[in-house]
């Protein structure tokens, strides 16, 4: 799995022992949506980002955690000079 929201995801999911159709409802996406983000098919869309960090304050703390994460490589990067 590369997605690293993805495995949190299936980690909540299988840590509270919830069946796709369950874990889905809570997340306020379709089952099969749910299952072609879980088998990498598509990617987290907007309702189901919203939705985890809504239904599990764990994610909403990892999703924070992973934003300022990226925030601070992306600080460590030299700009690059616009070419004229």
């Amino acid at each position: 799995m590369s997605d690293p929201l993805v495995a949190k995801l299936i980690e909540i999911q299988e840590r509270e022992q919830l069946n796709g159709v369950e874990f889905a409802r809570r997340l306020g996406v379709h089952t099969s949506y749910w299952h072609l983000v879980r088998q990498g098919d598509r990617g987290v869309g907007r309702k189901l980002l919203d939705g985890a960090l809504t239904a599990f304050p764990e994610f909403a703390a990892f999703y924070a955690q992973r934003l300022t994460i990226s925030q601070d490589q992306s600080a460590d990067t030299p700009k690059r000079e616009a070419v004229a």
